[in-house]
């Protein structure tokens, strides 16, 4: 059983520290440290941080060498979605 179906409705943490079922906008300091580490991020998990990133040169949880439409729907999945768009 996935934990989602057992709480219902996926709740986000609000900038004001509430709960709502709204997804709030993403942080604009987060998106530029995220992208700032992207490459070192990158590296590690090809180098042995990732098993299946190392071996295979693919990671759909991880979108690494697989298509976004691939990586999104293996997450939709998981009941997750992807840390950043299409296009970064």
């Amino acid at each position: 059983e996935h934990l989602l179906e057992r709480i219902g409705t996926r709740m986000y943490r609000q900038p004001d520290g509430s709960l709502k079922p709204i997804k709030p906008p993403p942080n604009p300091y987060t998106v530029a440290a995220r992208r700032a580490w992207s490459d070192l991020v990158r590296y590690a998990r090809l180098t042995g941080g990732d098993k299946e990133a190392t071996e295979t040169g693919k990671s759909y949880r991880y979108d690494i060498g697989v298509s976004y439409t691939d990586h999104k729907a293996f997450l939709k999945k998981m009941g997750m979605e992807p840390e950043q768009t299409y296009d970064g």
